[in-house]
């Protein structure tokens, strides 16, 4: 991603944010709370939004980037090299955006009623629990989901059907309305740039 692109992903992403408002309601209105899902397909999606899967992913290519190397690596190079860290810190920078737009917004989760709740400042001022906007699930999938197709090109289909997969098992499944997946999309895919910017800035000066 350029600089001279990012004006335009801006604009995009705040339509695309806009009109998947005029949705939450209608999508709301069939998928209650009450109805959530245990399958196990519904979890392996979630988990896809979980941090400590990413800790998995990371260590996993992690070794597999040094398979057969005979001179042992030192210091923090042990744990994570140029590129693996990426697969950790997006998923902990778009998860840790979302949880402060949650307690800067605090429009609750989906109710029953088609009207949106916002819960006071003087409630709870800095717990996100019960708060829907934007899900931190699909903004940690997305984050990592965007990091696996910049390094790794042949995971593209897998990558995208599991953050997908994430953002529609939360809205199916009662969790959040429409919107709160499509915010949470946008801040992992941007967490995700943000990453792989820092990655690139950082070889012009190696």
């Amino acid at each position: 991603m350029s600089a001279k692109q990012l004006p335009y992903l801006i604009v995009y992403g705040v339509v695309i944010l806009s009109l998947s408002h005029l949705l939450d309601f209608p999508i709301a209105g069939i998928f209650r709370p009450e109805h959530q899902s245990q399958s196990d397909l519904f979890k392996l999606f979630r988990c896809w939004g979980f941090l400590g899967t990413w800790v998995l992913i990371t260590i996993s290519a992690q070794l597999l980037s040094q398979p057969t190397s005979s001179k042992p690596l030192t210091g923090w190079k042990r744990y994570l090299n140029q590129e693996a860290w990426m697969l950790i810190a997006a998923p902990m920078i778009s998860g840790s955006i979302a949880e402060i737009i949650k307690l800067i917004v605090r429009r609750i989760r989906p109710h029953g009623d088609p009207s949106y709740i916002f819960r006071s400042w003087l409630d709870r001022p800095f717990s996100t629990s019960g708060i829907g906007f934007p899900s931190s699930h699909t903004a940690v999938a997305f984050a990592g989901s965007t990091i696996i197709i910049y390094l790794y090109p042949r995971l593209k289909l897998p990558a995208i059907i599991m953050a997908a997969g994430c953002l529609v098992t939360r809205v199916v499944s009662g969790a959040h309305y429409f919107s709160d997946g499509i915010g949470g999309a946008l801040v992992g895919i941007s967490a995700g740039f943000l990453c792989i910017w820092l990655s690139s800035f950082k070889k012009t000066w190696q």
